[in-house]
């Protein structure tokens, strides 16, 4: 005769093994994962690697950064960010750039005085 602490026990025994099996069977997974994306990422080296020997690849162009600055109402006052567009941030804009400066007028040079 069996008490019902020792079925619990064998009962969580169970449930515990059941989860380390899952747990072997989930790394089992993410390392055949691995292997397939790092032949994925060999693959596309060779491919780029090529094309960059026949002259075909393109490195591609970074984006330049965009300095930011806080936005301001026509007043001068900051304005605050809308929470119903969680995708665009009012609060701040695009650096505004400075339009280039007019080279002032070259002033003709003094002639060289000869000593005597």
């Amino acid at each position: 005769m069996t008490t019902s602490y020792v079925l619990e026990a064998q009962q969580e025994l169970k449930r515990i093994k059941q989860i380390e099996r899952a747990a072997e069977i989930l790394i089992q997974e993410q390392a055949v994962q691995a292997k397939i994306d790092e032949a994925k990422t060999i693959a596309d080296w060779a491919a780029s690697k090529e094309d960059r020997v026949n002259g075909v690849y393109k490195a591609p162009v970074a984006a330049e950064p965009v300095e930011m600055e806080r936005a301001r109402t026509d007043a001068g006052h900051f304005v605050a960010d809308d929470p119903a567009t969680p995708d665009v941030n009012e609060a701040y804009v695009p650096k505004k750039k400075a339009a280039p400066k007019k080279k002032a007028a070259a002033k003709p040079k003094a002639k060289a005085r000869s000593k005597k």
